[in-house]
């Protein structure tokens, strides 16, 4: 049932043609090894022709003749796919959960902060830090003010000094570039090159 044949299909067949070539290199090394006779037990993923991915819990110990030559070995394969499945997804949500409180708790020191008059900086910087933390080191992420008309953009936090020195008093308008055409229109708007589209 497991590899999706029946008794008479495996019977005197060879274990590389019943279960396919990907799957026995898969097996290849537990094989030998208690072909050495060495007790073997393992659990992984294996690829059967015909069924697709399963995980097995498997233990070999080797088959010996009178005097003590190993003839061949016994197998005991217990099919543990459900259970490695609802493990995997436990873990997956656990790492969500955590993930969630951690955005949180960012969120609640930014909070906190600007409850406590902190200045600006302090606040959307913790922002910054928690999205950092979040997506990873390779990501930037800025917060810009506009100037009380409306008319250009100040850098508050987040991006390098340089950059930031570049962007202030930038134009916001229709034919501004990345962040002063998304100030103005208030829309999303896509840049591949931050260097030539600020």
């Amino acid at each position: 049932k497991m590899i999706g044949r029946t008794s008479e299909e495996i019977i005197d067949k060879r274990i590389v043609d019943i279960m396919g070539p990907q799957g026995f290199e898969v097996i290849r090394p537990y094989v030998e090894a208690v072909l050495q006779g060495q007790r073997v037990e393992y659990e992984t993923d294996i690829p059967f022709a015909g069924v697709g991915r399963r995980h097995l819990h498997v233990i070999y110990v080797p088959d010996r003749d009178e005097q003590g030559e190993v003839i061949g070995w016994i197998a005991s394969i217990i099919d543990v796919t459900e259970r490695k499945l609802t493990t995997d997804r436990n873990v997956e949500l656990v790492a969500q959960i955590q993930e969630r409180e951690t955005i949180l708790a960012g969120q609640r020191e930014a909070l906190q902060l600007a409850i406590k008059s902190a200045p600006l900086q302090s606040s959307l910087g913790t922002l910054v830090r928690t999205a950092i933390n979040h997506l990873g080191p390779d990501v930037r992420i800025g917060f810009y003010r506009a100037t009380p008309d409306c008319k250009a953009l100040y850098h508050i936090v987040g991006m390098p000094a340089e950059y930031a020195a570049k962007v202030n008093n930038f134009e916001i308008g229709p034919e501004s570039l990345a962040c002063g055409l998304a100030a103005h229109t208030e829309l999303p708007i896509l840049t591949t090159d931050v260097a030539k589209e600020p």
